[in-house]
C-alpha cells in the first residue's frame, strides 16, 4: 500500500532546530524561507504491507491484528536532494546545510504521520522501528524493497538509501501508542550511524571560515559529513 504524506513544520520546530543544530536566532527566517520552499516542493510517500508469507496471507482473511508485524519504507522525495545539491553547486553552503537538517526534521514528523496512517488502516498503532543492521539483518533492506516496490526509491551495494531522506524498517502493530515516534535516534543502538557522532559545534555565520570547516580534522555534524562527502 502507498500513501501520500503532507508534512507541516511548527514555529516550535524551527526555534527548536536553533540549538540543535547550532544556528543563530538571525538564522530563524532564513530557516521559516528554506522550509516554506522545501515543503512546497516535496512529495513524502510511505508504503506500507505486513511482513513475510504468513503475515501476509492473514491479512488476506482478516483484518491485520496486534501483533501483526509490518514492513515500511517512508520518503521525502527526490526534491529535497534536488534542492540542496542545486546550493551545493552555487558553493552556498550554509543554505545546504540548513536544507539538510530541515529535511530531518521533516522525517521525524513523517514518523508520526505513518503512525497515524497505519492508525487509520488498522486501528493499531506502531511499536517501534526494527531497522536493517540493527534489530535484523542489513540485508532484509532487499526483502523489504521486493515487497513494497517503492517508486523512484532504491538501495546500493551497501544499502545506502536514495533519495537520501528514506528509511525502511518493520515494526509491530499494537493497541497503545507511543507518546512520540519522533525520537528514534535518541534510542538507536547503532552508535555507528552519522547522527549519532557528537556534532562538531559549527561556528555562527559571519564569523571566519563559518562555511568551510575542515572535514577531515573534526567530527562534523551530519549535514556537513554529507555535505563535504565524509563518510
Amino acid at each position: 500500500m502507498k500513501e501520500t504524506l503532507t508534512l507541516r513544520l511548527q514555529e516550535e520546530q524551527y526555534r527548536a532546530m536553533l540549538t540543535a543544530y547550532h544556528f543563530r536566532e538571525t538564522d530563524l527566517e532564513q530557516l521559516r524561507c528554506l522550509g516554506a520552499n522545501l515543503q512546497r516542493i516535496i512529495e513524502p510517500v510511505m508504503y506500507y504491507a505486513p511482513w513475510r508469507e504468513a503475515e501476509r496471507e492473514k491479512e488476506r482473511g482478516t483484518q491485520a491484528g496486534e501483533g501483526t508485524r509490518l514492513a515500511v519504507i517512508v520518503s521525502l522525495g527526490a526534491e529535497a536532494d534536488a534542492l540542496q545539491n542545486e546550493y551545493i553547486r552555487k558553493e552556498r553552503l550554509t543554505e545546504s546545510y540548513m536544507i539538510e537538517c530541515i529535511g530531518m526534521e521533516l522525517l521525524k514528523t513523517a514518523y508520526e504521520l505513518t503512525a497515524e496512517k497505519l492508525w487509520e488502516a488498522y486501528g493499531l498503532w506502531l511499536s517501534g522501528f526494527v531497522f536493517p543492521g540493527e534489530g535484523c539483518p542489513l540485508e532484509w533492506a532487499e526483502d523489504i524493497f521486493r515487497l513494497l516496490a517503492p517508486e523512484g526509491i532504491a538501495y546500493n551495494q551497501a544499502y545506502m538509501l536514495t533519495p537520501k531522506k528514506t528509511v525502511a524498517f518493520l515494526t509491530t502493530l499494537q493497541k497503545e501508542r507511543q507518546a512520540s515516534y519522533c525520537h528514534i535516534c535518541d534510542r538507536c543502538s547503532n552508535l555507528r550511524c552519522p547522527n549519532r557522532q557528537p556534532s562538531h559545534k559549527i561556528k555562527p555565520v559571519g564569523e571566519k571560515n563559518a562555511h568551510r570547516p575542515d572535514a577531515a580534522s573534526v567530527n562534523l555534524n551530519y549535514g556537513y559529513q554529507r555535505i563535504f562527502g565524509k563518510p
